[in-house]
């Protein structure tokens, strides 16, 4: 399955172009303690997205930030000539971490539950650590392989973008997804309360013994 669904530069140019968002929802076997991270940060700082935003709104955005970090790490792929496949949510969940950190730059988290950090500190660190080896990558240096940097980077520039320019995608995205979601991230207005059907009937029967 994981090969019918990898993200990799010769399959996408050959039409296989789900792969620019399979690939987000796999994860190598491998490697356990990373999807338990990537799965963490998801839950701590997507639920309260979600609820900022709506459903639909955060499910376009998670969408679309992992389409983006796959186009990243595709473009460089094609500038250094790697054919090594990706698999991950980490670029998706790198765009809901970065788009939290605008939103709450102070905000404290226990980085490993041990040290009190503010998040942008963390998404900085993160920052540097990813475009290091993106930039070795490019000058034909050698750089650490094994982790998608520039999907990481790709998720994180469009998480930006996104607060940056104050997107809304739920209006798009309702049109072309056949999901429909509620949209949350607001009290809804209250309208008129319905009739239950037993006070309905109560009310029927005393008209008929008036009229009797």
């Amino acid at each position: 399955v994981t090969r019918w669904l990898a993200l990799s530069l010769d399959t996408v140019l050959n039409g296989q172009v789900w792969r620019l968002l399979t690939s987000a929802f796999c994860h190598s076997t491998g490697q356990f303690f990373h999807i338990v991270f990537n799965m963490l940060f998801l839950v701590m700082f997507g639920r309260e997205l979600e609820r900022r935003y709506g459903s639909m709104e955060f499910l376009a955005f998670y969408l679309i930030a992992a389409l983006v970090a796959s186009l990243a790490y595709l473009l460089l792929d094609m500038i250094t000539g790697s054919i090594v496949p990706a698999i991950g949510a980490s670029g998706a969940v790198m765009g809901v971490l970065v788009l939290f950190a605008c939103i709450n730059p102070r905000r404290e988290i226990l980085l490993w539950f041990v040290l009190r950090v503010q998040i942008r500190w963390l998404v900085l660190f993160l920052l540097v650590m990813d475009l290091m080896p993106a930039l070795a990558a490019l000058t034909g240096k050698e750089y650490e392989k094994g982790i998608a940097h520039a999907a990481h980077l790709g998720g994180m520039l469009f998480g930006f973008l996104y607060f940056k320019w104050n997107l809304k995608l739920a209006p798009i995205f309702s049109k072309i997804s056949p999901i429909k979601l509620g949209s949350g991230g607001g009290k809804k207005k209250s309208g008129p309360k319905k009739r239950s059907s037993l006070s309905v009937v109560g009310r029927s029967k005393a008209e008929i013994d008036r009229q009797v």
